[in-house]
């Protein structure tokens, strides 16, 4: 029986086109549940803020699709910095935990924000 050997060519190559499938979902997703967003940004500034909240994301352990994607929600609910923000503290105490999951990270960030920024709006706003 003959071996499929995968050169690390190949293998970034996979990557990148999963990277950018990923990108291109979280896109449609910030258009259709944050358009004022989508509007003032734009295109690239969205696309600019994406690269950065996957990368932010990353720096706290924050990987899997969905807990990115709840990260990057967060991003759109508190602010773009909200993870540097000093007014923010249990920001950094739940990213900063060394005893959470990432996926448990994601998402107590994602409740805290909205028990903070939508305290009257109805509970349907789930991530």
């Amino acid at each position: 029986m003959r071996s499929l050997v995968i050169r690390e060519e190949q293998i970034a190559v996979l990557s990148e086109a999963a990277y950018e499938s990923f990108c291109k979902r979280l896109y449609e997703h910030i258009k259709k549940c944050w358009p004022r967003e989508f509007e003032r940004k734009g295109a690239t500034g969205v696309q600019q803020s994406i690269e950065k909240g996957i990368a932010r994301a990353a720096k706290y352990g924050i990987q899997a699709e969905r807990d990115v994607v709840r990260y990057i929600d967060t991003m759109h609910l508190v602010g773009e910095d909200f993870d540097v923000d000093p007014k923010k503290g249990w920001v950094h105490v739940i990213l900063e935990a060394k005893t959470l999951a990432p996926t448990i990270k994601a998402i107590r960030i994602w409740e805290q924000a909205k028990k903070e920024h939508l305290p009257d709006k109805p509970k349907k706003v789930t991530r």
